[in-house]
């Protein structure tokens, strides 16, 4: 049970991450064995690969399939800022086939929240990847998955009932779980809503199934396991930097939510 827990992400590989600024043109084809998606932030540039010719003029993303020969062309001189993750696997395979079916052309233009997001998710996957990939690689798929859900709802989006999360509950979630850290005041987002703090609270656990400090306290325990599962810390350094000043409190509640104690945790997830 819990190795299966563990092999979850398995089945999609990051296989690189970078980004460049680029000046130059890129004369030579580079033939890629996999899939990846090409995020060009700022400027314009033009992506060649197989018989297609894309004009990208960021913020935009393109979808590569693997093997493609494929070059960028600046035709300007000017510079591009350009971010791009390569992946495989079962899991990149279905992902790539999603996207080539729901947009053939091969690419998209990106509003500014979608922007923001994709910026957010990239340079993520790229710090992660480049700092120790093998540690980092849950959370590297996981950051993925959270990009494509945000395009999947771009592209195409869920149809929401007029009522439903009209305060905006959802997006704070995700605030919260980007920087749990971050000193929030609940009392005065109510007021700014202009409802109760108790009806504040009761809308978001609607929307996240959790009360409001529980979600807070979950999401902070899930930044430490990441920290532990980087293999750069001992428990007790990353309780006392993340403000848990009592170590069996500590360990009492990671292993609420966590199911195993931090020590535990540690062992199973240090890099091989």
């Amino acid at each position: 049970m819990e190795k299966a827990a563990l092999d979850y992400f398995s089945d999609l590989e990051i296989v690189y991450a970078s980004r460049v600024l680029m000046l130059a043109p890129q004369k030579k084809f580079v033939s890629v064995p996999s899939a990846s998606f090409e995020f060009i932030r700022r400027g314009s540039v033009t992506l060649e690969y197989g018989e297609r010719k894309l004009f990208l003029q960021g913020p935009a993303l393109a979808w590569v399939p693997p093997g493609a020969p494929l070059r960028f062309i600046n035709e300007t001189g000017d510079f591009y800022d350009h971010l791009w993750v390569n992946f495989s696997g079962e899991r990149g395979e279905r992902i790539l086939r999603s996207f080539l079916r729901s947009c053939p052309k091969g690419y998209i233009a990106l509003d500014k929240t979608l922007e923001k997001e994709l910026e957010i998710g990239f340079m993520s996957i790229v710090n992660d990847f480049q700092t120790q990939k093998e540690a980092f690689h849950d959370r590297m798929v996981f950051t993925l998955e959270k990009m494509i859900w945000e395009l999947r709802q771009y592209l195409s989006p869920l149809p929401v009932e007029s009522n439903r999360d009209s305060y905006a509950m959802g997006e704070l979630a995700q605030r919260i779980a980007l920087n749990p850290f971050e000193e929030y005041d609940f009392p005065a987002m109510a007021k700014e809503k202009k409802i109760s703090l108790i009806h504040f609270r009761r809308l978001f656990k609607e929307v996240t199934g959790l009360p409001l400090h529980q979600y807070l306290l979950q999401q902070k325990i899930i930044y430490c396991a990441r920290l532990l599962s980087s293999g750069k810390y001992r428990v007790k350094e990353v309780a006392l930097a993340c403000s848990f000043s009592d170590p069996g409190n500590f360990s009492r509640l990671f292993s609420r939510y966590m199911h195993c104690s931090p020590g535990e945790y540690l062992r199973k997830n240090l890099p091989q």
